[in-house]
């Protein structure tokens, strides 16, 4: 990993420093002369713009002057040229007989005068008409006219840059030129080129200290984290063992601890879950096994409560099955919904007419309370299963002399709370939360259901968010239980 991290720094700052030497030293001239050539342009676009404030009744040289040292002086282009050159027009009729430029100083501050000032009137007019031909913009490398810059300024004019407007007034044209000489920047690519191997070897040593320091704040606690974590599956997971500042990888170890937590209670609650299939799978069936088995041996034992026991037997494997396939769409999220418009009283009389003649033989009072009704939509038979499984909860944990269940629903506005009360024996605050989940059984000691599949809870919590219902439990122990949702009206009914 130290590795990996050390070659991905090190690609990356070599390609950064690429990058730079590339610009710094291969492209540092194409990038200076072009701002220069926007910055002379900057300067000719002023001086065009200034021109019209000179009165030419009344000109003389330091009109034009004044514009030229003004523009000069605000240019970022120290020591730039500025020429404005009246045509001859201009000069015949205001006496205009000279052109006007800044002056060059050297670097003590000595005033050696403008590279423009060389240009002879046959150069001044090959500018112009270029310049003209051009649109009235272009730019110039001004020693590639012939016999421009030589005089008195040596070689230093071949680097000479400069940009040319033609500017016309009512009074006529003028030409407005800026220039600038360029530096010869070899010397400077030159120190860089030189400094870059310097450079480069700091980096690389900065590189490898650096993904050290890196190793030792993540690489290390990732690597612990990562062997600890293989134990998970055996849900014995040393979180504790791993030392780390870093506030993600804290997180993660917390998460690995309480995923490590997760599947211990799993894992447990899976074996119970198995325990208790196994055992309601076996009861029945032996039922089944021994009942059929002896009315084969026995003609007299073809009874018609033997036959019956068999059926209901059967009819308590099916349940079962059912329920753990429901369960299996559920948690896939592929539990079939077949929502339709009912009448709740009528749906809630129905439910009712299933259970009481079956609870009066159980001796167990069932009571039907139902306040106004509603026109609702949801799932007819998932409904059902929702209250099955809180009836036969109700009865499975009642074991009261005189065991009663009230099935009840109250009308608040166009909400329908519907309930089903026990005055069994109770549940625990501790385990109310929990008696959702799938694998959990408030009674940890197995005691076979009278009725049911014992996962009914957990299925009924997944179909009752399935219709995106409200839903709980209250309950006192040993007093009473009341599982409870509450459904609206349809959106239709709310409109009438």
């Amino acid at each position: 990993m130290t590795v990996i991290l050390t070659t991905v720094l090190l690609v990356f700052v070599v390609s950064l420093l690429g990058i730079m030497y590339f610009f710094q030293v291969n492209m540092m001239e194409d990038f200076y002369v072009s701002s220069v050539y926007s910055n002379l342009e900057n300067i000719v676009t002023t001086t065009q713009r200034r021109l019209p404030d000179v009165t030419l009744e009344n000109v003389d040289y330091y009109d034009y002057q004044y514009i030229v040292d003004e523009v000069g002086n605000s240019t970022t282009l120290e020591n730039a040229c500025i020429m404005i050159e009246p045509d001859s027009q201009i000069i015949d009729e205001y006496g205009v007989d000279d052109h006007y430029v800044t002056q060059q100083a050297d670097d003590e501050g000595n005033l050696t005068g403008c590279s423009l000032t060389f240009l002879s009137s046959e150069q001044k007019d090959i500018i112009r008409e270029e310049t003209k031909a051009s649109g009235g913009s272009a730019s110039f490398e001004i020693n590639r006219l012939a016999g421009i810059g030589t005089v008195g300024y040596g070689t230093d004019t071949l680097n000479l840059k400069a940009v040319a407007h033609t500017v016309d007034m009512p009074e006529g044209e003028y030409l407005v030129v800026a220039s600038y000489t360029v530096d010869n920047l070899a010397t400077v690519t030159d120190t860089i080129q030189s400094q870059f191997a310097f450079i480069f070897a700091i980096v690389i040593v900065f590189v490898i200290i650096l993904a050290l320091i890196f190793s030792l704040i993540f690489v290390k606690p990732l690597k612990k984290i990562n062997e600890e974590a293989k134990t998970l599956p055996d849900g014995i997971y040393e979180g504790d063992e791993i030392k780390t500042r870093v506030s993600e990888m804290v997180d993660i170890n917390s998460t690995l601890i309480d995923s490590c937590e997760a599947i211990k209670q799993a894992d447990v609650a899976r074996k119970e879950l198995l325990s208790n299939i196994s055992h309601d799978l076996r009861t029945p069936l032996t039922m089944i096994v021994g009942y059929g088995e002896m009315m084969i041996d026995f003609d007299d034992e073809k009874t018609n409560d033997n036959i019956k026991l068999v059926v209901d037997e059967a009819k308590r494997l099916s349940y079962l099955v059912n329920d753990l396939l429901d369960l299996s769409k559920a948690e896939l999220g592929k539990l079939d919904m077949h929502k339709e418009k009912v009448d709740l009283n009528s749906f809630l009389t129905s439910v009712y007419d299933h259970y009481h003649i079956y609870l009066e033989n159980q001796h167990i009072e069932f009571i039907l309370d139902l306040d106004d009704s509603i026109e609702c939509e949801l799932d007819d038979a998932r409904m059902r299963q929702v209250l099955y499984n809180f009836i036969n909860n109700a009865m499975n944990y009642n074991d009261k002399d005189e065991p009663k269940i009230t099935l009840m629903s109250k009308k608040e506005g166009d909400e329908v709370t519907v309930s089903v009360l026990d005055n069994g024996q109770g549940i625990a605050k501790e385990d109310i939360e929990k008696i959702w989940d799938r694998y959990y059984k408030v009674d940890k000691e197995h005691k076979r259901q009278l009725v049911g599949s014992g996962i009914g809870l957990s299925l009924a919590k997944m179909i009752l968010e399935a219709h995106e219902l409200e839903y709980g439990v209250e309950s006192e122990v040993g007093e009473y239980s009341r599982f409870y949702f509450k459904i609206k009206a349809h959106a239709e009914i709310d409109q009438v």
